[in-house]
């Protein structure tokens, strides 16, 4: 990715594809939505998201910038929940029921409700009942946000984001052999690029603009997924190896780079 693409995107990873096209909500959506989480990854991403809403309300009424905050982690975890149901199993409708709630938390904050939002996030966790007599079927999620909403996590914190394109760039850019404190943090990071992936194909255009085509979002996309959760699998490896993860790494910089070059908006 080019020093003048980054200094240019809002965001990394996609940013630009949420503000370009009016984006289409396919009756097919659900189909997006696929189950990679393991257990520890799942509870520790619904535990930082709500942690981050929490804190975001308590410190008073959140400005818009902050309600965009708000909204992507409620959503987020919405996902989270809703991707962990699908593998199926007895704790299915406590998902469901988690899922539902992290979407009436996203409800209120875009209705200006904040009281609302703030009494339900208490209830926000891995293990929440949420909302009584959920349907364990998947939802078209992508009709509850917008790109650029999911996609302003990857901002700096001081636009409300969580930083997360800084984070990976510095790990792209590592020289010398990762960590473990950086595979620990390679691990959750790109299982949810892997989710914001999901929400990416799931809000392709409906249609061609001139060079920006639907087929190439949803490849991209789409490899988004599969280069993030090959490159979680091999971080969380025993031994992992370096070589590998780095490479895997550095090719998901140029699928958000190749991403850029025609999706990207002009700051």
């Amino acid at each position: 990715m080019t020093s003048r693409i980054r200094r240019r995107a809002a965001s990394a990873l996609l940013l630009g594809l949420g503000l370009i096209f009016v984006t289409g909500q396919s009756e097919g959506a659900p189909e997006y939505w696929k189950a990679v989480l393991p257990e520890n990854v799942f509870a520790e991403l619904v535990n930082r998201d709500a942690q981050v809403i929490r804190e975001t309300l308590a410190k008073g009424t959140p400005d818009k910038k902050m309600a965009v905050r708000l909204r992507c982690s409620a959503a987020m975890i919405a996902s989270y929940a809703q991707t962990q149901m699908l593998k199926g199993g007895s704790n299915a409708q406590q998902l469901a029921g988690l899922r539902d709630l992290a979407l009436k938390v996203n409800a209120a904050v875009k209705d200006g409700k904040f009281d609302d939002a703030k009494k339900l996030t208490g209830e926000l966790s891995p293990t929440a009942k949420g909302e009584a007599n959920a349907k364990t079927t998947p939802v078209d999620l992508q009709k509850e946000t917008e790109l650029d909403i999911i996609m302003n996590q990857f901002k700096a914190e001081r636009s409300a984001g969580l930083d997360i394109e800084k984070k990976f760039l510095a790990l792209v850019k590592h020289r010398g052999k990762l960590s473990p404190e950086q595979y620990k943090e390679i691990v959750p990071m790109t299982y949810q690029m892997n989710i914001i992936g999901q929400y990416a194909e799931a809000l392709a255009p409906e249609r061609d603009e001139g060079p920006k085509k639907r087929a190439d979002w949803v490849r991209w996309a789409q490899e988004m997924q599969r280069l993030t959760l090959e490159a979680a699998k091999a971080a969380s490896a025993a031994k992992p190896d370096d070589k590998a993860v780095k490479d895997l790494l550095n090719k998901i910089d140029a699928n958000c780079t190749s991403c850029h070059k025609v999706f990207r908006i002009d700051q």
